[in-house]
């Protein structure tokens, strides 16, 4: 039997090796406890199950000698938990079994007096088994609160997470810093970090349950150093049920936007629907779903004047299957198809219409889970995930490649910032989009595979896990150049850089991850959580039908270890302190394959004479044969993490988590001319640095006679001198940034040390529901945080761009942003299981339509190199100011309202 079952586990092993994965997080659930009697002392024997309506056969175990039973990996959903001995009668308790969470249910046998003795729900309870910092928000609450159900809307309920941070959300790290999971597989872009589906977004109907973490991320989950954000989908059931909704936000619902510089009227209609049921009656299950939104702005009009119109068009279809051919097995599969088409985009306040270009996204997301419990104490799992991520970018004003430069003619030679045309003396985007055609396609294929032991040993209980994983993510890229690119006008010439004629570029990484964890319960009151990651990262590219790996850090460089403690301090109130130390190496992006390859895509520098117009020169600026070389005894980025907290429930349906945290990142790695300021580019460990300090609380009701709320707060510090080009706005290379490439960008400047953009000292989040009478119900939401900080930009010497920090940063700061948003729904049941909703919400209540961005540019004057150490800057030229400096240039959207209706049978 054990040489079969091993035989079995490596099979296993080798199936799921011979593909390519990475860590993932758990889209499951579990429960724990012990069976005692009256008297409080232990019953072994006793038969336990555990039954949902997504596991309507249910689990049974037997509780060992010492009372003690479990149940792992449940899919999430309300549990039945029923004790039964003979002569000890039968006690059942609902607890609701979330993302990713143990559970604690202590139950007690009375010598039988009557069948059974129901309880009908159990009290909050603190994980004992974690010291992950975990917040859970399942469908039934979600539904209630006035925020957005999508993946992306419900970013807005995790505490100390600031909203107007642009792609992507900041918790104690960079924007590209976070893990963003779907039943628990990556939708992370594997080069830049950011929301893989953050174009499209998902169907609302599908989120079951949302889990976000903010710390103390154990070995198996990776080496995040943001948060990890793993939101699960529903599965059908032995029921046949379903809703179509359909949401509506006119362009008349919304207040007049505050910018006077820019104005549209944006509908939007979202229809979506889902049905589950039976394939086979308790054994397999199917899940379905639909969505179809577009996003129709019309009667825009910018700075210059109107602006063509814009309709955004996304169709979404999901599908999965869930199976539980035995008692001991559960399988589930799920594909996720999101095209995106969006014409007319890209012209913002400051853009002239010929900017415009169409935009086409395309992802496609499969993923495979299938979880053994092979023996009552053995559990095997393997996951696979296959995702892409296709970007096109296609120019609507197409100035062909190269034409005959004319000086006189700036708007038909490529994309170029000019004065104002109607001479207010700001700077302006005009000519074209800069490329005729981009092609950005990316993919991410990762496999894992893991084993759970579950022993005694040396009078304790351990629960030891190990695992092993493969992933590798490609980018490929493609990009023609429109006109002569990005042309740039100084005083003394005209630059333009452009792409050269060129196959495409395909840069790769790998990553090899192995793990091994154990969460020991010392005793009842003191568990114990230990574990280590090692990592093996490689960065390469295909090049002329040859594949290189110009990059590597072995398992020894990415040794990261985590420990956390946790203890009931007060015997048997369910409350912990718990303490956590960890260490994530900060290599998960793959943008190093593109950032530092030996060949990249080839980008040359055309000068001009400003008067004349004639070609000066014409060269390669990087590319083929001009990139960075890695110096010897590089080493990979990582982050030491630090972390206090207590938790404890209180007042039968409160809970408090309140935890402290630090992060201090060190050993950044950049490329950077050596000698300097002018010599060839090496790339190595750069005198950065980053930390983050945080305290949170976080009260929560559970949902509980008919209301349910959450208060939390955090005050927290995002300092140091590397900010991740941030001024530029988007994601940038993990490894190869504009910073310290040259004077003007440096991170010894003193000027850059101080707190960095993303930072938002307080933020302050209230939020609940409330069932007015049967099936009215009201819901409100509302968030404070800090303004953000900013300094004034000049123009920096290797890009005349503006990247030059003017006065340190965080000498100024935008207005603290509050907002209130407002839901009212009411059901009506029409019998045979079918019932009908109405649903209003109002965001931004006090239409406060706070300034969350504004022009940094101080000068415009060009930046000079000088030969005099350290900074190699001539001061701050002042001839050119930017009358504009300091001026909004981005607000809170209005107040809007949104209508829907759903229908579910």
């Amino acid at each position: 039997m054990n040489k079969i079952l091993s035989a079995r586990v490596l099979a296993l092993v080798a199936l799921f090796l011979a593909g390519a994965g990475s860590l993932y997080a758990d889209v499951y659930g579990s429960i724990s406890g012990s069976v005692r009697d009256t008297s409080g002392s232990p019953l072994p024997g006793v038969t336990v199950t555990a039954t949902a309506s997504v596991l309507p056969k249910g689990r049974d175990t037997v509780t060992d000698s010492a009372g003690n039973y479990s149940f792992l990996k449940l899919p999430p959903d309300t549990y039945t938990v029923s004790a039964t001995l003979a002569g000890m009668g039968t006690t059942r308790v609902t607890v609701p079994v979330e993302v990713d969470k143990t559970k604690t249910v202590n139950l007690k046998l009375t010598p039988a007096v009557s069948e059974s003795i129901t309880v009908s729900a159990a009290p909050p309870t603190v994980d004992m088994k974690s010291t992950e910092v975990n917040f859970n928000y399942d469908a039934k609450a979600i539904d209630r609160l006035p925020v957005g159900r999508t993946y992306q809307g419900l970013f807005e309920l995790a505490p100390g997470v600031a909203s107007g941070t642009g792609f992507a959300p900041v918790a104690g790290g960079g924007r590209q810093e976070n893990l963003f999971l779907l039943d628990g597989a990556s939708l992370t872009n594997p080069s830049f970090g950011y929301l893989g589906i953050g174009n499209t977004d998902t169907n609302e109907l599908d989120i079951a349950d949302l889990n976000v973490k903010r710390a103390a991320f154990s070995a198996e989950l990776g080496r995040a150093t943001g948060e990890v954000i793993n939101a699960v989908t529903k599965s059908g059931t032995n029921q046949l049920e379903g809703s179509v909704r359909q949401e509506s936000h006119p362009s008349g619902w919304a207040a007049t936007a505050k910018d006077p510089n820019f104005a549209a009227h944006t509908s939007d209609s979202r229809t979506a629907a889902n049905i589950g049921g039976p394939i086979w009656r308790d054994h397999i299950f199917g899940y379905a779903s639909g969505r179809y939104e577009t996003i129709n702005t019309t009667n825009r009009t910018n700075f210059f004047g109107p602006v063509p119109n814009e309709k955004q068009t996304i169709k979404e279809t999901f599908g999965k299957i869930t199976a539980a051919p035995t008692q001991s097995q559960f399988l589930a599969l799920g594909y996720r198809h999101i095209p995106l088409v969006d014409p007319h985009t890209g012209v913002g306040t400051y853009d002239l219409p010929e900017t415009a270009f169409d935009f086409k996204n395309t992802n496609r997301v499969a993923t495979a889970d299938y979880t053994w419990n092979a023996t009552k104490n053995t559990l095997i799992e393997a996951k696979v995930l296959r995702s892409s991520e296709a970007n096109h970018f296609v120019a609507e004003t197409d100035l062909g490649f190269k034409p005959t430069f004319n000086v006189n003619d700036l708007r038909h030679m490529g994309s170029v910032s000019i004065p104002d045309p109607g001479g207010s003396g700001r700077l302006v985007h005009g000519g074209a989009y800069y490329v005729r055609l981009s092609t950005q396609d990316y993919k991410n294929n990762s496999n894992q595979v893991a084993v759970s032991q579950y022993f005694d040993f040396g009078g304790m209980n351990h629960q030891l896990k190990a695992g092993v994983g493969y992933e590798y993510g490609e980018e490929h890229l493609s990009r023609q150049s429109n006109g002569w690119g990005t042309a740039t006008v100084l005083s003394n010439q005209i630059r333009a850089d452009y792409y050269p004629d060129q196959p495409p570029l395909l840069g790769f990484g790998k990553t090899y991850s192995a793990y091994v964890q154990d969460s020991i319960t010392v005793t009842p009151r003191l568990n114990v959580n230990v574990g280590v990651l090692a990592n093996h990262d490689e960065y390469g590219q295909k090049w002329q039908g040859q594949t290189l790996t110009f990059l590597k850090f072995g398992f020894g460089e990415e040794i990261q270890p985590r420990i956390g403690v946790n203890y009931n301090l007060r015997a048997n109130s369910g409350d912990k302190i718990y303490v956590n130390y960890g260490r994530y190496s900060n290599m998960e992006q793959k943008s190093t394959s593109r950032g530092l390859a030996p060949h990249t895509i080839i980008l040359s520098r055309a000068i001009f004479d400003p008067v004349t117009g004639a070609l000066i020169s014409d060269t390669p600026r990087s590319g083929a044969s001009f990139n960075a070389v890695i110096l010897p005894g590089t080493k990979p980025t990582y982050t030491d993490e630090y972390l206090l907290g207590y938790a404890t429930p209180f007042a039968s349906n409160w809970s408090l988590d309140s935890f402290g945290m630090f992060r201090d990142t060190k050993r950044f790695i950049e490329d950077f001319p050596l000698p300097f300021p002018d010599g060839d580019f090496f790339a190595g460990d750069i005198p950065a640095k980053r930390r983050y300090y945080g305290i949170t609380a976080d009260f929560n009701r559970r949902l509980a006679n008919r209301w349910t709320a959450d208060i939390n707060y955090t005050w927290q510090r995002l300092y140091g001198n590397y900010d991740f080009d941030v001024p530029g706005g988007g994601g940038t290379y993990n490894t190869a940034s504009a910073i310290d490439d040259g004077p003007g960008i440096m991170v010894t400047d003193p000027f850059r040390y101080g707190p960095l953009l993303q930072n938002r000292t307080h933020v302050f989040k209230a939020f609940g529901a409330y069932e007015v009478i049967p099936n009215l119900n009201v819901g409100a939401y509302y968030r404070f945080q800090s303004g953000a900080p900013w300094n004034a930009l000049g123009r920096d010497v290797p890009y005349q761009g503006f990247r030059r920090y003017l006065n340190p940063v965080g000498t100024f700061h935008t207005p603290a942003w509050q907002n209130i948003d407002l839901l009212a729904s009411y059901g009506l049941g029409l019998g045979r299981g079918m019932r009908v909703s109405v649903e209003g919400r109002v965001l931004n209540v006090l239409n406060k339509q706070t300034v969350l961005t504004v022009d940094r540019k101080q000068y415009f004057d060009p930046a000079v190199e000088t030969s005099t150490p350290p900074y190699y800057i001539a001061p701050q030229g002042t001839s050119q100011p930017n009358p504009a400096f300091g001026t909004p240039t981005s607000y809170a959207d209005p107040r809007r309202y949104i209508a829907s209706v759903r229908f579910d049978f």
